[in-house]
This record gives C-alpha cells, structure tokens and sequence, in this order.
C-alpha cells in the first residue's frame, strides 16, 4: 500500500491571500521604501496618463481650418499625446509591480509562517548561502539566498521546505551594477534515513537545464533519457547502476517528470523549478511526488553500501 506520510500535511494555510497591516508591521523599513518609491511612480505615471488624455482632447477638439500652422499643432497635439501614454502607461505600471511583488512575497511569508504553526515545523525564514552542498544549491553565481524556509520532521524523516534563488551582478556600459538570477526554484529536502549514490536528474519537461560542474552525464537504459538527463560523478557510474534499476526509474518516469532531483547520501531534493513553495499546487506537487519516491529510495537505498 502506498505510504501517505507526506499526504498528512496540513497545507491549507497556503490558500488565501495575506494581511497587508502585518507585512507592514513585519518589515516597517522596507515598506516604507516600497511605498515612497512605488507611490512616486504612480504619482508621475499619472500625471503623465494625465497629459496624454489632454493632448488627445485637444487633438480631436482641435480644428485645422486651412491654417497650417493649426495642422502643425494638432499634429503636434496628437504625437505628444501618444508618447505621455505610453510613458505613462510604463511608469504606472511599473510603481503597481513594486507594490504587488513586495506585498505578494510578504504574504507568501505569512502563509509559509502558518504552514509551520499548523505542522508544528518550525519558520526559519531568509538564510544567506548554500544549506547543503548538494550541486543545484551550488550554481555559479555571486549570491546564494534561501527563502521562506521551513524544517522539521515527518515521521522519522527530517525534511526542509524553501525557495532558492542565484543571481550573478553584471556591469553595463555605464558602469551601472545589474543583478541577473542564474538559479530559482522550490524544494523540498528530504533524508531518507539511509545512504545513496551520488546523482541528479536533470527533468526534460521542466525546460529548464541544469549546470553541473564536476559531474558526467550518463545515458540509462530505455526510455528514461527522453524524460531525465542523468548526471553523476566521476568513477561513480557503476554505483548509480547498481541504484538506479528499472523499478527506480519506473517510478521517477511515472511520478516525478514535473521535477527535478538530486540524490546526496541520505539527502534527497526535489526541485519545483520557477515555482515558490508558498503556492498550493507547488507544495503539493512536491508532496506528492515525495510520497511516491521516498518508500522506493529508502528501500533500494537500504540494499547497498554506497
């Protein structure tokens, strides 16, 4: 029978929304900027939307009769009135985004903050550098940053909710500093209570190719290929062989090729990649891929001395 200890998270505190008063209480600072900023732009995008209606008023009420210093005008009227509303359409949009991105990652907060109450996990929150030195947590980049991060114990497993994200800064021709992410993903860390080899499977359907440095790629047996690239160390090959049987890869191909995973010792992470683990269908896709693996894993892993 299929074991359901993951199942029994409590993940209804992850639907709703949250309370905008305790994001602004939360982090009173950083609000205060947010708003300031994305205040001033609505304020300008406005007034720029503002001027665009006008010229277009003035356009469409504006009588050339002949004159062509009058066609000149309107004309004039009618170019003016276009440029405002794209500008102002550009910078009101952009004060609404810094509003909704700020509020919608503190509510996820909130809601993973709950998620821990109910589970009786415990809310470590935002974490600088990698937690472990699994390979997808150790992307080539100058900043390495968990999110939202939750641990505790599930049964007999210690396990680990989060976001991950690795961005790299970049300068332009005006010397001006540009972060660009590399690497973003929710996960779900997992020890198994018994060793493994070391591998990650790369999931084709997720679009989304990982860099492995310091690992080979290897081709497995059938069809597996078509849904997982397949990475693993050096002189490590015959282990991952040993491991990695056509009832192994069964289950991978039948319920995780909407993730990807990497196999450390008795560390499992399973990887929801450009999702954040504060959403409903993120958590319990991960849940219920964890649930179908873990019995598999731990008993295959139990069979060897790797």
């Amino acid at each position: 029978m299929q074991d359901q200890l993951f199942g029994r998270i409590n993940i209804e505190s992850l639907h709703g929304g949250g309370n905008v008063f305790r994001a602004i209480r939360d982090e009173p600072g950083s609000a205060l900027f947010r708003s300031v900023i994305g205040g001033l732009l609505l304020l300008i995008g406005g007034a720029l939307l503002f001027g665009s209606v006008y010229n277009w008023i003035t356009f469409f009420g504006g009588s050339t009769s002949g004159n062509a210093a009058a066609s000149v005008q309107v004309l004039g009227n009618l170019v003016a009135g276009i440029g405002l509303g794209i500008m102002g359409a550009i910078v009101f949009s952009l004060g609404i985004y810094i509003f909704v991105s700020y509020f919608r990652g503190q509510f996820e907060t909130q809601r993973m903050q709950e998620f821990a109450k109910k589970n009786g996990f415990r809310f470590i929150g935002a974490s600088s550098g990698a937690r472990y030195q699994a390979r997808v947590f150790l992307p080539s980049a100058d900043s390495r940053r968990h999110l939202n991060v939750v641990t505790g114990s599930i049964g007999d497993h210690k396990v680990e909710f989060g976001d991950f994200k690795a961005t790299v800064e970049s300068r332009g021709r005006n010397r001006r500093k540009s972060q660009h992410t590399v690497s973003e993903f929710a996960y779900v860390a997992i020890n198994l209570g018994a060793r493994a080899p070391k591998l990650v499977l790369d999931a084709q359907r997720d679009g989304r190719r990982i860099n492995i440095n310091g690992m080979v790629r290897y081709e497995l047996e059938g069809d597996f290929p078509s849904h997982f690239t397949t990475w693993v160390p050096a002189d490590t090959e015959r282990d991952m062989l040993e491991f990695m049987t056509p009832d192994v890869m069964q289950v991978f191909s039948d319920y995780g090729q909407d993730h990807d995973f990497e196999l450390l010792g008795t560390l499992l992470v399973i990887i929801a990649n450009k999702n954040r683990i504060g959403r409903v269908p993120t958590m319990a896709g991960l849940l219920q891929t964890a649930d179908h693996l873990i019995p598999v894993l731990r008993h295959k892993a139990t069979q060897g001395s790797w």
